[in-house]
């Protein structure tokens, strides 16, 4: 009899022991996995053409209310971001300020227009030569990698790359469970950054492509809460996030709300090399042009299909890439001849003093 105790005692141990796993049990290297199909999936993006609509609330601005509009083009190496702002959400979008980044690898030119009257360069379109070896940083300091929506606890933010996030290792007390969020089967991970104590919960989703569909993050002062909703882009088979909703509390009081309205126009669909040239970048006719650092003798203008200068010259973009190589080099001589005529002098001043001296 006390065989079968002892037996019923070890079994109802298992027992729990076994739902103690389902709960709290999954392996590092099962998480991992979970993660790392989750990350693919957003990877995968290679080439891209979508346009985000941004609704901010923020206490600490006045107006609170924003309007961000966001649109973003890549093919390869070529890249092009748009930006158009408007801190006040009665204005029609026509008003807005709007910033347009675009490189063109083959042509190695990075094309910057600005409409509106911000940074005292209103409607003017400066061309700046590019390398993708030497300006590799500039690329995530200029660029917003939109394909971290849902893999930040914050808001959709400028300057931020989804590499740089997922490879941190700053974490501990990492753990998976499965829970339902609403009606679909989620696979829970929470973590704590030791260095500020916040406590991070996502939830993945595997019926939907891995992706993120809640993202918590808490900490002393307070709670940042990222709902999303995602679905499957029909031609490229990638589930990508179409709407998303982040609001940030302090205290137990709504301090920053920002709603993204996200239309996917194409994934990993090549695009028109001209989408990365001023010819479809809203550059008006007449637009003045600037070339830094390159010195030129003449003004140059934007005709509507091509660069021109005063005199009607075509400032042919292919050429120029040499030119600019040769304008270094006469700076850098020149630089050196001044450099040896200094040292020359500064010789001759000392033998005078000397001499003075005797």
């Amino acid at each position: 009899m006390k065989i079968s105790i002892d037996l019923l005692l070890i079994l109802g141990l298992l027992l729990v022991a076994q739902n103690a796993y389902s709960e709290t049990g999954y392996s590092l290297a099962e998480i991992k996995k979970i993660e790392n199909l989750c990350l693919q999936n957003r990877l995968a993006i290679k080439k891209y053409h979508v346009k985000i609509i941004k609704n901010t609330y923020d206490l600490d601005c006045s107006p609170p209310d924003r309007i961000t509009e966001f649109e973003f083009f890549g093919d390869g190496d070529n890249i092009r971001q748009d930006i158009a702002r408007n801190w006040q959400i009665q204005k029609p979008s026509s008003s807005m300020i709007k910033d347009i980044i675009a490189i063109n690898s083959k042509e190695k030119k990075r094309y910057n227009f600005t409409v509106g009257i911000e940074n005292g360069l209103p409607g003017a379109l400066q061309i700046y030569p590019f390398d993708k070896k030497t300006d590799e940083r500039l690329i995530h300091s200029l660029f917003v990698d939109f394909r971290i929506i849902g893999f930040l606890p914050t808001g959709f933010v400028i300057l931020d790359d989804i590499n740089g996030i997922v490879s941190s290792n700053d974490r501990i007390d990492i753990k998976m469970v499965d829970e339902t969020l609403g009606d679909v089967e989620c696979k829970k991970i929470s973590c704590k950054n030791p260095k500020s104590g916040s406590i991070a919960v996502y939830w993945i989703a595997p019926s939907l492509g891995y992706s993120i569909i809640r993202f918590e993050c808490e900490d002393k002062e307070g709670l940042d809460l990222t709902e999303l909703q995602v679905a499957k882009d029909a031609k490229s088979s990638i589930w990508f996030p179409v709407s998303s909703h982040f609001t940030r509390l302090h205290q137990g009081k709504l301090e920053l709300s920002e709603k993204l309205k996200i239309e996917i126009i194409s994934l990993n669909q090549s695009l028109d090399i001209s989408y990365f040239t001023p010819a479809k970048m809203e550059v008006p006719a007449g637009t003045f042009v600037m070339m830094p650092p390159e010195s030129t003798m003449q003004n140059y203008y934007w005709d509507g299909e091509k660069i021109v200068g005063e005199s009607g010259s075509v400032f042919d973009m292919r050429k120029s890439n040499k030119e600019n190589r040769f304008t270094r080099l006469r700076v850098l001589m020149v630089a050196a001849w001044l450099a040896l005529i200094s040292i020359a002098c500064f010789r001759k001043y000392i033998n005078y003093k000397k001499k003075f001296k005797q």
